[in-house]
């Protein structure tokens, strides 16, 4: 999983929210990410493109995509 890190992730079809997080594509891959520290919204719409930060265990740590 490290090798996702920097890359660009589009937020599944439920959204992601910064209390339980949620699921992205990648590759047609479908893995389990939460949203860093610093992103401010609460909640993150399906289909929005993401940044991978970090990689904890098996969960993609998602930051806002500059």
């Amino acid at each position: 999983y490290k090798e996702i890190v920097g890359k660009i992730v589009e937020v599944g079809e439920n959204g992601i929210n910064s209390i339980s997080g949620g699921e992205v594509k990648f590759q047609g891959k479908v893995l389990t990410a939460k949203l860093a520290d610093n992103v401010d919204d609460e909640t993150i719409e399906a289909g929005t493109k993401m940044l991978v930060q970090e990689v904890i265990v098996k969960t993609l740590i998602l930051t806002i995509k500059k």
